[in-house]
């Protein structure tokens, strides 16, 4: 593997106000290392919840459960090989007696300022979201060019105990695992 031309990093939107995907620029025999760093947070109360945001990240959308900033970033890929994900949490911290805002749909929410979606059985249950705080995308293709979607969700939501994970600094490894069936043709018509 020879590196950057290989595994390209794309920064997508997410290096506002701080927070984002570094490439490193350590690459492994298999694979590349990203740094991923949180920005500024904001908190808002919103009656008995909190809502939290940071700059101009996405949100999880989940109607009735937790709302947390979601940023996300796309690893060119080669196409004759599968990858996998894995990270590290360097740093976090925690803050008590926090219930987060749960997802609504913002039309209905602005005009009647109300709650009408809440996931009472997960509000009163030791679970915790989101189940993981990476999630990929499957592998996309665009004009030839292989990608995978990555997200964070830098949180951990216990509700049973009101505490709210931040995870400040994460390293993300994207690995080559084995090869991958590739059809070499190109049917797609020059543009």
């Amino acid at each position: 593997m020879t590196g950057n031309s290989l595994i390209t990093v794309f920064f997508c939107t997410q290096v506002i106000f701080g927070a984002g995907f570094i490439n490193s620029g350590i690459d492994t025999d298999n694979g590349i290392h990203i740094h991923f760093s949180q920005g500024d947070i904001q908190y808002a109360s919103a009656g008995d919840f909190t809502r939290i945001s940071s700059g101009k990240s996405g949100t999880t959308t989940d109607f009735g459960m937790p709302e947390l900033p979601l940023y996300s970033t796309m690893v060119q890929v080669r196409p004759d090989r599968e990858y996998e994900i894995h990270f590290t949490v360097l740093q976090s911290s925690v803050i008590s007696d926090v219930t987060v805002f749960p997802f609504q749909d913002e039309s209905d929410a602005e005009i009647s300022g109300s709650i009408n979606h809440l996931n009472d059985s997960f509000y009163s249950s030791e679970t915790i979201y989101p189940e993981s705080i990476i999630h990929t995308s499957e592998r996309l293709i665009m004009r030839d060019l292989h990608v995978l979607n990555i997200q964070v969700i830098p949180f951990r939501f216990y509700p049973n105990t009101r505490e709210l994970e931040i995870i400040e600094v994460l390293d993300i490894i994207v690995s080559e695992t084995r090869e991958r069936q590739h059809d070499n043709s190109n049917t797609r018509l020059p543009s």
